[in-house]
């Protein structure tokens, strides 16, 4: 899967960027010709048909709809930014007033954001809801921010309040979670088993934590980790079936020791960090014209570093759900380890944007470069 998107990596882009440009500018003039208030109409109605149709498609198909929930998620949220990167947007964030003007300009993310929630909800996907709720946070916190930079010119107060607003989502999602979680039975099990772990009917995170504590500070050491199989034993408390993909972090404990696990989490989170470092170097992430082999071209890089970033951001917030789920922070959701656990079609996904962020266009040098 990397190897075949990395070859088409620049096809890919010019495919995806074309349909969406057909799909925008479709709207543009459907907009145009029957006014704003059909126009809203017609995408709420679009809204809720979207929700039904994949929920229903979907609807037993968990690892599916997790993964085209985060596909619909980072091609739209790249997709919004793409657009706002243009010097052309600043007249909508100026003009009109201060909450018009915000409403017209971060609409298009919310409505993504609004479908992707409304599908997890029918599907009773939970915990990729929390994971996309976060990740969702951080893109309208950007969007917002973006606005503001474009408004008003200011860098350091725009940066400041995207933090500001991703701090208080993060919170407010979190505050969701533990107040409106007994409403799934699901979730309210698990919010049940990480209040009361050992009198809970789940005993998985008893049976996580015992793990944790029962390693030595070094590991176990590959092939001695003592496996008890999916049932209790003599002597033994018996490790949770899922300890090869949600609780990996348990599972590198056991192996490796906590010191291990940490450093396995801190490189990974630095390590999908540096794959995008990178593009802000290539591209300005705007569309434009760019120079190539004496001929000017559109730059196709901006698009496919947009949906780097998007899915860096989305399997950062994944790394912290499962880490937190396995401190007993949060309640355990059944979400993978990026790159690590044992979930193929996740894994599938993850190579195939590897395969988009680790290559790039080179910026066109000059006689003298």
């Amino acid at each position: 899967t990397l190897t075949v998107v990395v070859f088409l990596r620049q096809l890919l882009g010019r495919a995806l960027g074309w349909t969406l440009s057909l799909i925008d500018a479709l709207a543009s003039s459907i907009g145009r010709r029957v006014g704003s208030v059909v126009m809203i109409a017609g995408v709420v109605l679009l809204m809720i048909s979207l929700v039904a149709a994949v929920g229903a498609l979907l609807m037993n198909l968990p690892q599916v709809t997790s993964e085209v929930a985060r596909l619909w998620l980072i091609v739209g949220a790249s997709w919004f930014f793409f657009l706002r990167g243009d010097p052309l947007t600043e007249r909508l964030a100026r003009s009109g007033s201060s909450l018009g003007s915000l409403v017209r300009y971060v609409w298009p993310l919310l409505c993504v954001v609004l479908v992707l929630i409304g599908v997890q909800l029918i599907t009773r996907d939970m915990g990729p809801l929390l994971i996309a709720g976060y990740g969702a946070g951080a893109f309208v916190a950007a969007s917002i921010a973006m606005w503001w930079h474009q408004r008003s010119g200011a860098y350091r107060a725009a940066f400041a309040l995207a933090m500001a607003l991703f701090v208080i989502w993060i919170f407010g999602i979190t505050l969701a979670l533990f107040e409106l979680g007994a409403l799934d039975d699901v979730t309210a099990g698990r919010l049940e088993n990480l209040a009361a772990p050992l009198a809970s009917a789940n005993d998985q995170l008893a049976l996580v934590t015992w793990f944790q504590q029962a390693a030595p500070a070094a590991g176990f050491g590959l092939g001695a980790v003592p496996w008890c199989g999916h049932a209790g034993g003599a002597g033994c408390a018996g490790v949770p079936a899922q300890i090869q993909s949600d609780y990996t972090l348990t599972a590198l404990v056991g192996a490796f020791g906590w010191t291990a696990a940490w450093a396995v989490v801190i490189g990974c989170a630095i390590w999908l960090h540096r794959l995008i470092r990178h593009h802000g170097r290539v591209t300005r992430g705007e569309p434009r014209l760019v120079a190539a082999s004496d001929r000017v071209v559109n730059d196709d890089q901006a698009l496919l570093s947009w949906v780097g970033v998007t899915w860096v951001v989305l399997a950062l917030c994944q790394l912290a759900v499962t880490v937190a789920g396995n401190l007993a922070v949060l309640p355990l959701t059944g979400v993978t380890f990026p790159f690590v656990s044992f979930g193929m079609t996740s894994l599938l996904v993850n190579m195939a944007l590897l395969g988009l962020a680790i290559n790039v266009n080179l910026p066109a040098r000059t006689a003298h470069g």
